[in-house]
């Protein structure tokens, strides 16, 4: 029986039918790869918060041990910045030893985890890291704005009153939230 010139061979039509299930497939497995990247950074990001979170209790607390040398490199003087702590020197105390970060490691590194200045888009060194800031009110024809954090120079002077906000850095290095605290 003679075929028609309109109908495909069935090799062709097979051959077709492969390249789409292998397309099929492939299109498959990178789906589960970016799912899994996802994942794996979404677990990341919450560990950094929960670091950050664990941070804040620490502070919040902090005023109520007097005899603790963490304690008493960030406590907040009621006088003048003469007279007060300066934010580097609170900084390198929580990471110290007996600081509430001392063994604490980046969620994405595994280094270190440091406390910086600000989250930098697209820098893997600041990813995972966390940021305290002061914060910043909102200027008042802002629409629904809450405000924004400035990073700490290490000379910043520690006085009252003090409004701080820490965020942590996301894997794209942007920042995340975590807390505000009114000191």
């Amino acid at each position: 029986m003679p075929v028609s010139p309109s109908s495909p061979p069935a090799e062709r039509r097979v051959g077709g039918d492969a390249v789409f299930l292998v397309l099929a497939a492939a299109a498959m497995v990178c789906m589960v790869v970016a799912a899994q990247r996802t994942w794996s950074s979404a677990v990341r990001t919450e560990q950094s918060r929960a670091q950050a979170h664990a941070l804040h209790q620490w502070m919040v607390q902090a005023g109520h041990r007097p005899d603790d040398p963490v304690a008493q490199a960030c406590a907040l003087a009621p006088s003048g910045p003469r007279e007060a702590p300066h934010w580097g020197d609170c900084a390198r105390a929580l990471v110290a030893e007996g600081g509430p970060l001392a063994g604490v490691r980046n969620a994405f590194s595994g280094a270190p985890l440091q406390v910086i200045a600000r989250c930098q888009h697209g820098a893997h060194a600041t990813f995972g890291q966390i940021v305290v800031g002061r914060r910043v009110a909102p200027a008042s024809d802002a629409a629904a704005g809450h405000g924004t954090a400035a990073g700490l120079a290490p000379d910043d002077a520690l006085t009252h009153p003090l409004a701080l906000r820490l965020q942590v850095c996301d894997s794209a290095g942007y920042a995340i939230d975590v807390a505000d605290l009114a000191l």
